[in-house]
């Protein structure tokens, strides 16, 4: 039906064959190819009926028809790279990313050619066909079912499940799990026995236990779906009855009412339609391969219909609410799940590796790698294959594929936690860490886990390529021998290597991880070449592109995993300064012989090392805010108090290397990443947005009269920052007209909050001042004002960001007042602040004493209005931490000797009393609730603080006498950061790297070329070396473009410290290209009105 629908109300695009479609295509064009075509006809026909004596004149007639359609290719192609140039100076924001994948295209696609494929008899597929049906038993495995028969449970053998059962509940383990010991003491990790692995502990201690955990498996709700749907790519690619997502999510009003009972259904049957399992799978070569008749260097990815799809995704939504919560997966398990990244698997990793190193050990690191972990009608070179069944599991890029995975391979992680061994996943990789005393205790660690890794894999049809698989010895002094046993793995020795690869990171037995800062800065480099080709200083994209361009494909490769090797303070390598100076260049068009500091300066980039640094304060970050059950959070509780002296690892130095912000007993809001389950109904609330400010003021007045009229409570919330300090406020109005009161609640909130939190925060205790006149004085409705956009709009929003708790806070207090009045109606409304209306106004009032208000004040006093309304303030609002503050205190002063567990303990213990006071309501004397100060510093405060203190590092170095980049500095004396480059970005680049040439003091002028050895420097009037002084303000050859510039900036502005300032750059321009100094680079302004000095646009 929507396939139908879809086809009638829009039709599918008749594309057009004929030259006339091509951009490049012109009148010029349509005559020389006329002219030519002309010219070949007449050719042959005189040769088809050449005719004695006419010799000459035939061959005089293909000489110019050869002449002919010559020059109608050079005009093609001409005309091409005309057409493309200005497809790339006229990209916008929209088309950007569009213009970068056609120009820039890797073709990995196997649809378009592939080579000869070769077979084993050394024959080869040359036809679609042949490839097709080579490839098939590749890309497609048949794997035949593994049955296990299902044995009794008792006591001695656990409880074996086996089967699937279809129905409202789902019957599970207990979460239950022994003790880790990663942190006891070494001797007793070393010689302790082989402990079971964690489900078998859980199956053991949980035998003789009659009551299964059970988890409720709901139906369907319609929020779930339509929540499911949104979250969904628009422009996905669909599958074989091409309905993309865009078509289910513009048609929801009308197909919500049938399709949410469909699904439920579906879950209900456990049955999935015939026509929703197909999907078209597509060949596509892997990356970076040598010889691509090979079969095994082509893989697949799969199309599913998008409603199939959707229904994954729900499934799997709820599947991975119910795997933390009951916590099926091991800890150490990245991927696939919200708040696992790649680099904190990598820095768990390396913090292993480290610790063991601090208790003396040899450490060995394994790489596994896994060779292979509906019906599918494969694609190649336009040719389709027959349908296939599909019977080896899931189709690639399922959103059911990751979560399965994890539960299909975590036995293997569960294996390898023993008291000498630990593992790390991410998905299908499996990195496996064995320690001891010497390489021979830690072999015999590792080898003690294999016979139950290979008999893992022969059950779970799962294949580990000794070949592939690294072995590397982790150890901080060379102490390496050739008579070092081997691990055995499937019959074969493994080799050690000097490094192994763990996902995109080469670490290296010393963890200098100098081989991947070079790997880092080779593919950086590759992925700049790109973005040059688009960058070129005539008919390239604009500056501002190109700089987004950098940092979203080359910065990202040159910082890969930086919190795992860089250490704040440290010097940046040589090879990655360089990749950053080239990033420069092509973003400004400067020349080499720039310095590196003022080209950052020009392109608005960060100094290297410190984004590095700022990378490793987000690893802090993630640390602070990580959930209880996470790896991070058990590596972040043992690392907090004190940095040991020796071996600290990339945890330490992330919690330690920002004192100004982050104290070993600094709180920071914890972020859970599965708060709720999908299935949770939202609070029945009324959420109201008009489009303007008048328009809120009009609905409120509305509002309050009808609130009047039926006896309901109007209540007021706001937050505001002063001085750095942040502060909420409630008020609820009782009554109307002269009987009218004002009931008063606020908080101080300290530094480091958000305006956002202050808000959240004056929400709750606007909910929970209604709750407390509710259960006083019954009210049919209750309407909170709020004067924040953001919080209106998802004032429930149980999503892992910054406000996460605070939006928690608010979806338990509606639902409480749900359930206790359930008569009463809610609503949340917009209304602009600074608009006069009262109860907003008293709330800006209250909002603002508690922000200028000290926590030890809190009680003592009723305080006074901290500076008032005050003036508007422009710009960010940052905070300013206090300086005074103690550093943490290191190794050596905390007496290392203690043990980390108990320093841990008594760390905690000191947080949880802090804690105490977060969720009071209850007001003093002077209407201030206590505790504010010591609430959770806001994760989007201490980000945006960290990034105010790197931009005044920024601009103190670039102030320095000392620091490179004088020529830019004698121009424009600015601190860097975005608006220093934001005009010159916006120019065309042919006019930017024009202006930045000459800011940076490195051009074509003679004494640029001079200082390269290129000529005397003399201009060319002789008067004076060809200076950007000399040729802007006094050479004679100038005279009259000189006059012109002077009438349009001011005589008082024709100075060498004024006259490239932002508001100049078109008089200048113009200057510049009217005398014709660099025609290499001339192109004419675009027709836009300039400002005389003083004066109006002219």
């Amino acid at each position: 039906m929507l396939r139908e629908t879809v086809s009638v109300a829009v039709p599918l695009a008749k594309p057009s064959r004929s030259r006339f479609a091509h951009r490049w295509w012109s009148s010029e064009v349509a005559d020389v190819v006329g002219e030519a075509r002309r010219a070949r006809t007449r050719a042959y026909r005189m040769k088809a009926r050449r005719l004695e004596g006419e010799g000459e004149e035939v061959e005089l007639a293909v000489r110019k028809a050869r002449v002919a359609t010559n020059k109608a290719k050079a005009v093609i192609r001409r005309e091409k790279r005309r057409a493309e140039r200005a497809e790339v100076e006229e990209v916008d924001e929209a088309s950007l990313w569009k213009v970068v994948k056609r120009r820039l295209g890797e073709g990995t696609s196997a649809a378009a050619s592939t080579p000869p494929l070769r077979k084993d008899d050394r024959t080869y597929a040359t036809s679609p066909g042949d490839k097709l049906a080579l490839l098939q038993p590749i890309l497609l495995p048949v794997v035949e079912p593994h049955i296990v028969e299902a044995q009794p449970a008792d006591k001695e053998n656990g409880r074996t499940v086996s089967g699937l059962q279809v129905g409202y509940e789902f019957i599970v383990p207990p979460a239950t799990s022994p003790a880790d010991d990663r942190h006891a003491s070494e001797h007793e990790r070393t010689f302790a026995d082989l402990a079971p692995s964690r489900s078998r502990v859980d199956d053991v201690d949980d035998a003789g236990d009659g009551n299964d955990a059970k988890t409720d498996w709901p139906d369907l709700q319609e929020h779930e779906v339509e929540s499911a749907l949104r979250l969904a790519r628009p422009f996905a690619a669909a599958g074989p009855d091409g309905v993309p997502n865009l078509v289910l999510q513009a048609a929801w009003p009308a197909l919500k009412a049938r399709l949410v009972p469909l699904l439920t259904a579906l879950l209900r049957l456990g049955h999935l339609p015939t026509n929703w399992r197909d999907a078209t799978g597509v060949v596509l070569k892997k990356p970076k391969k040598d010889d691509y008749s090979l079969t095994k260097l082509y893989r697949l990815i799969c199309f599913e219909r998008c409603i199939s799809k959707l229904l994954d995704s729900i499934v799997a939504r709820r599947i991975t609410h119910l795997v933390d919560l009951l916590k099926l997966i091991p800890p150490n398990h990245f991927g696939a799940r919200p708040g696992r990244s790649a680099e904190d698997a990598v820095v768990c990793f390396v913090d292993e590796i480290r610790h063991q190193w601090r208790n003396g050990n040899v450490v060995l690191g394994i790489a596994l790698d896994v060779a292979k972990a509906r019906t599918c009608t494969l694609r190649l070179e336009g040719v389709s294959s027959n349908p296939v069944e599909w019977r080896s599991g899931l189709p690639q890029g399922s959103p059911l594929s990751p979560i399965l995975f994890l539960l299909y391979n975590s036995g293997a992680l569960e294996a390898c936690e023993t008291p000498t061994l630990t593992s790390f996943g991410w998905v299908d990789d499996l990195n496996v860490l064995a320690w001891g005393r010497n390489v021979e205790e830690a072999v015999s660690a590792a080898q003690r886990i294999v016979p139950g890794l290979e008999e893992g894999w022969a059950t779970h049809h799962s294949l580990f390529e000794p070949s592939k698989t690294l072995v590397t010895r982790f150890s901080p002094v060379r102490d390496r021998s050739i008579d070092d046993p081997k691990v055995v793995l499937c019959g074969e020795e493994l080799e050690y290597s000097s490094a192994v690869g763990m996902l995109g990171v080469t670490i290296d037995e010393r963890l200098t991880f100098k081989h991947h800062m070079a790997s880092c800065a080779s593919k950086a480099s590759k992925a700049m070449v790109g973005v040059g080709l688009l960058a070129r200083s005539r008919g390239g994209l604009k500056a501002k592109f190109v700089r987004r361009l950098v940092e979203a494909v080359v910065l990202p490769r040159l910082t890969w995993c930086a919190a795992a090797w860089y250490k704040p303070g440290a010097s940046v390598s040589k090879v990655l300064e360089q990749v950053q100076k080239a990033a420069a260049r092509t973003v400004t068009g400067g020349y080499r012989t720039t310095s590196l500091a003022a080209l950052e300066v020009e392109a608005n980039l960060l100094l290297l090392d410190l984004r590095l640094t700022h990378q490793v304060f987000r690893l802090a970050l993630r640390l602070a805010t990580s959930p209880s059950d996470s790896a991070l959070h058990a590596r972040f509780r043992i690392a907090r108090p004190a940095v040991p002296a020796k071996h600290p690892s990339p945890i330490h130095l992330a919690l330690h290397s920002f004192p100004d912000l982050l104290q070993p007993h600094t709180r920071v809001e914890h972020i859970v990443y599965s708060p709720l389950a999908p299935w949770s109904n939202p609070p029945r609330c009324r959420l109201v947005v008009d489009v303007s400010k008048e328009a809120s003021v009009e609905a409120h007045g509305r509002e309050v009269l009808a609130l009047d009229d039926a006896g309901g409570l109007a209540t007021y919330s706001d937050g505001s920052l002063l001085g750095g300090r942040a502060g909420a406020s409630a008020v609820v109005r009782f009554g109307a007209g002269e009987d009218e009161l004002w009931g008063k609640k606020a908080r101080t909130m300290g530094q480091l909050q958000s305006v956002y939190a202050a808000e959240l925060e004056g929400a709750r205790l606007a909910l929970d001042g209604i709750q407390q006149s509710l259960s006083t004085t019954p009210a049919p409705s209750a309407t909170l004002f709020i004067d924040n956009q953001a919080v209106v709009c998802s004032p429930f929003d149980p999503s892992p960001t910054a406000g996460q708790s605070a939006r928690l806070a608010l979806r338990a207090l509606a639902l409480a007042l749900e359930h206790d009045h359930p008569s009463a109606k809610l609503t949340l409304q917009w209304l602009a602040g600074h608009l006069a209306a009262p109860g907003n106004e008293l709330a800006d009032e209250e909002a603002k004493r508690a922000a200028g208000v000290g926590d030890d004040e809190v009680g003592k006093s009723k305080g006074r209005l901290a500076g008032g309304r005050g003036k508007r303030r422009r710009g960010p609002k940052l905070f300013k931490p206090d300086q005074g503050s103690s550093s943490s205190s290191s190794a050596d002063e905390s007496g290392w000797e203690e043990d980390e567990e108990e320093r841990a303990a008594r760390l905690e213990r000191e947080v949880a009393r802090l804690s105490r006071l977060d969720s009071s309501t209850l007001a003093g004397p002077d209407g201030l609730v206590k505790g504010g100060t010591t609430l959770p510093k806001s994760l989007s405060s201490l980000k945006q603080a960290h990034c105010a203190a790197l931009l005044a590092e920024w601009t103190r170095r670039s102030s320095l006498s000392s620091s490179p980049g004088a020529g830019l500095r004698a121009v424009d004396a600015r601190p860097p950061g975005p608006p220093f480059a934001r005009a010159l970005h916006a120019l065309d680049r042919v006019h930017s790297t024009l202006l930045a040439r000459f800011r940076l003091k490195f051009n074509d002028l003679g004494s640029s070329k001079a200082r390269m050895g290129l000529g005397t420097g003399l201009c060319e009037c002789g008067e004076a070396v060809e200076t950007r002084q000399h040729y802007i303000l006094e050479c004679s050859l100038y005279s009259d473009e000189r006059q012109q510039l002077r009438r349009e900036i001011g005589s008082s502005n024709l100075k060498m410290d004024k006259i490239f300032s932002p508001r100049f750059f078109q008089p200048v321009l113009r200057f510049i290209l009217a005398s014709y100094r660099f025609p290499q680079l001339y192109a004419p302004l675009p027709l836009v009105a300039h400002v005389a000095p003083g004066g109006s646009p002219s």
